[in-house]
């Protein structure tokens, strides 16, 4: 199973597409990437649009 990232335009802060799709927010898809987040996407956020999160894996 493939780990794929979007990096998605929408005025809603969501990391699930499922649930802008679910809400029938607007949203665009402007970049993806499989099993790697890629590093240039950085470069296009201040460090107060980046915000912390916190993943558990099993």
């Amino acid at each position: 199973m493939a780990n794929n990232a979007y990096l998605v335009n929408s005025d809603v802060l969501s990391n699930s597409i499922a649930m802008l799709e679910e809400k029938g927010e607007k949203f665009e898809i402007l970049a993806t990437g499989s099993n790697r987040i890629p590093v240039p996407w950085f470069f296009g956020f201040d460090q107060d649009d980046l915000k912390p999160a916190e993943y558990n894996y099993i």
